[in-house]
This record gives C-alpha cells, sequence and structure tokens, in this order.
C-alpha cells in the first residue's frame, strides 16, 4: 500500500497564491517554478500548487474540496482566527462547535476552503 503526501491546488495566480500560502504557513516554498510551487509541512506532508492553466491533463471542477489543518487545541483554533483575520484572510465561518469539531473556516485566493479544527472529545472543545 502506499501514502497520500502531497495535496495539489490548482490555482488561477500562481504568485498570488504562493504569496499567500508563504504568509499563512509561515514559510518559503521549497521549490518554485513558473507553473508550479510546493510547500513542505513540518509532518511531512506537502502542498502544492499549480498553475490552472497549466494543469496536464486539463483539470476540471469535480466539486467543493477543503484543506484541514489540526489545531493543538480549542483556544489555538481562537488564536489562529484573530492572526488569520489580521493578514486579511477571508473568514468563511467563524470558529464555531460543529459535531465533531470546534472549527474556523476561510478561504484562499481561489475560494480553496481552509479548515482549523481542534476535535471534540480530544480534551478540548
Amino acid at each position: 500500500m502506499f501514502d497520500a503526501h502531497t495535496t495539489t491546488l490548482y490555482v488561477d495566480n500562481l504568485e498570488t497564491s504562493t504569496a499567500f500560502y508563504k504568509r499563512l504557513l509561515g514559510r518559503d516554498p521549497v521549490s518554485f517554478s513558473p507553473t508550479f510551487t510546493v510547500f513542505f509541512q513540518e509532518s511531512g506532508a506537502r502542498i502544492a500548487l499549480w498553475a490552472r492553466a497549466r494543469v496536464e491533463p486539463e483539470a476540471t471542477p469535480p466539486g467543493g474540496f477543503e484543506l484541514s489543518f489540526f489545531a493543538p487545541s480549542s483556544e489555538a483554533v481562537d488564536e489562529i482566527h484573530g492572526q488569520w483575520k489580521a493578514l486579511g484572510i477571508t473568514i468563511v465561518k467563524e470558529p464555531w462547535s460543529t459535531a465533531f469539531a470546534y472549527s474556523l473556516v476561510a478561504a484562499d485566493p481561489d475560494g480553496h476552503r481552509l479548515r482549523v479544527y481542534w476535535p471534540l472529545g480530544a480534551g478540548g472543545g
């Protein structure tokens, strides 16, 4: 069996999206070309940005997409909310408790949803 290790987002403007994720993640990309950018996470996971006009084969939207970030506590969700608002990141839904987690939902420049969450029952929330 094999593990997925890279999430690739198709973006309209690679420079804008690279700058956005650089601010969001607080790190520089490890690879940048005119059509593709890659960020490594401390966990080993990768977030790649691919210029939508250059994707091969051409990608058609299959539906919604969400990139989720695990927070170390419910308080951290609130702290990230404040940080993201200060950065001017679009907040889609202010922090709230769902059936499974304390969550915050934001959006990147292409409308990809960004969820920060702390699972309920994990000692907090």
